[in-house]
């Protein structure tokens, strides 16, 4: 059966073979999946890593380096080495964009700058970027991908490809918009009546950002009547995401599997576009996105930043918008946002980026946003972090994906308080991180699951909890019993009994997973 979304009450379900499944992804560098060689050896460290998901890119420049003429090759490849080593795939179409730049079009595309015009800066900069309003661009890489997912639905019987990321990281750098002669007629035109409809319906219920901005009675006018300071990004965002739109739409037609897009989000609050890719969807795009491109079932983010619980929590504002992170960070923050992540936003995929270098001394890349990032990573081994962290969560996963949206999952991730509470359905649970902090090199976090009235399981690093009983629980307990274990084919399996000197839920400083029942009496 192939893989779908399917929407259910209590919230997004990623069905694969049937099931509900739980993406433990890693995304390779941008350039190792341009060589099968190259990826022979990694297969199996990403497999031994506990993934069950590979993301990696594939490219327009390889699969139709001459117009017309297709190569399946190295998709072919892709597809075979993900197989062979029992590892599902997403694959990131680099098309006309990746990180807003056109460096992976056909050199027939790239060279050819009066058929697929580029952008234009404010004082006529030729930008490094198609122009969104090139509807030949937009016409041939929709072309392109609807061969790919034809040749996917063909070849892949097994259903190893399980999603596809539309371009990445959309949008324009170094510039609020196009400025070519085309896009500032279009700016001054009125708003495009789907769009203007579109919001004031939704008035009301738009992101905070844009509703800040937004002059309602001004969707009758232009761009800028219409949105204010935020004019030029919504602008790029409208035609940005009917580009993507399209082109996730042509492939959709051919096979119709989730499909998402990944933002590269602003760095700090009140950041104009153009320092951020413009037009890209962000948070504050979210509603543009969605009506201009419908196809696309998420729009997702990148998250890198130590904001990560606040930006988790904007990309699920939409409703029946999922989170995705196609990117984050392969660092010591990885097993606390990955636990967050799944359990307080209902995550389905979480996927460390540059996941083959893991356990390698890697000097950071140029990029000094990402380089900051990485600086934490450089020379350590999170490898069995990793590890700990998947196999944990490859355990739980039919557990988590049924209690999706139910109010029993509960993220816990360590900020710069020392103690946080949690409130369970009969109980308050008192999180503290201090008798952890001095001595541990991993941020603590993780999750607490309401298995029932009385029984729990903590997931995760570095906390301690102490459970305080609500007004309409009976005011005294005792511990049952506290397990260390997991779970096989559904079933707890006990790895040793902590009822000794250990008789309190610790979480100690590597990925544990523990279960916790207790009993109340008057």
């Amino acid at each position: 059966m192939q893989p779908y979304l399917t929407k259910e009450p209590t919230g997004v379900q990623w069905m694969v073979d049937g099931k509900p499944f739980l993406v433990l992804g890693g995304e390779v560098h941008n350039s190792s999946s341009s060589s099968l060689s190259y990826m022979e050896p990694i297969w199996e460290k990403l497999r031994d890593l506990g993934l069950n998901t590979v993301l990696a890119p594939i490219y327009w420049e390889l699969i139709e380096p001459e117009e017309g003429k297709f190569d399946f090759a190295l998709l072919d490849g892709l597809m075979e080495g993900a197989r062979s080593h029992g590892l599902h795939l997403i694959l990131l179409w680099f098309a006309t964009w990746k990180n807003t730049l056109s460096h992976y079009v056909p050199e027939w595309v790239k060279t050819d700058f009066a058929r697929f015009p580029r952008a234009l800066s404010a004082d006529g900069r030729i930008l490094p970027s198609v122009s969104c309003l090139s509807g030949e661009c937009r016409r041939l890489d929709a072309r392109a991908f609807a061969q790919v997912m034809a040749h996917i639905r063909e070849t892949d019987r097994d259903y190893t490809v399980i999603g596809m990321q539309v371009e990445n990281e959309t949008g324009l750098l170094d510039s609020p918009r196009d400025y070519r002669p085309e896009a500032t007629a279009l700016f001054e035109s009125p708003v495009p009546e789907e769009l203007a409809a579109f919001l004031r319906e939704r008035e009301g219920a738009l992101s905070p950002e844009l509703a800040r901005h937004l002059r309602p009675e001004g969707l009758s006018g232009n761009w800028r009547e219409a949105f204010g300071l935020l004019a030029e990004e919504a602008f790029m965002a409208y035609h940005t995401a009917r580009y993507v739109g399209a082109v996730a739409a042509a492939g959709k037609a051919e096979y119709d599997i989730p499909m998402f897009v990944n933002a590269w989000p602003a760095q700090c609050p009140g950041e104009p576009g153009g320092v951020h890719p413009s037009g890209g969807p962000v948070a504050a795009m979210h509603d543009i996105w969605r009506c201009a491109a419908p196809a696309l079932d998420a729009l997702a983010a990148d998250l890198y930043l130590e904001n990560f619980a606040e930006e988790c929590a904007a990309y699920t504002r939409l409703p029946g918008n999922p989170l995705v992170i196609p990117e984050g960070r392969p660092d010591r923050w990885f097993m606390a946002h990955a636990f967050y992540a799944f359990a307080e936003h209902g995550a389905l995929c979480y996927s460390p980026f540059g996941i083959e270098d893991v356990g390698h001394i890697q000097a950071p890349p140029p990029d000094a946003v990402i380089q900051s990032v990485f600086q934490t990573f450089e020379g350590r081994d999170t490898s069995a972090l990793i590890r700990g962290t998947y196999g944990i969560l490859r355990s739980m996963s039919r557990l988590i994906c049924a209690n999706r949206g139910t109010g029993k999952m509960h993220g816990i991730l360590q900020g710069r308080l020392m103690n946080q509470m949690v409130e369970l359905s009969g109980y308050y649970a008192h999180i503290s991180f201090a008798n952890f902090v001095d001595r541990m090199e991993i941020p603590a976090g993780g999750m607490i699951l309401e298995l029932g009235e009385n029984d729990f399981l903590l997931a995760g690093a570095g906390y301690s909890v102490r459970l305080v009983p609500k007004p309409e629980t009976p005011p005294h307990f005792e511990y049952l019993s506290i397990e260390e274990g997991s779970f096989v084919d559904g079933q707890w399996v006990c790895r040793r009994r902590l009822n000794g000197d250990e008789l309190h839920p610790v979480l100690p400083a590597e990925p544990t997973l523990l279960r916790v029942r207790l009993f109340g009496y008057r």
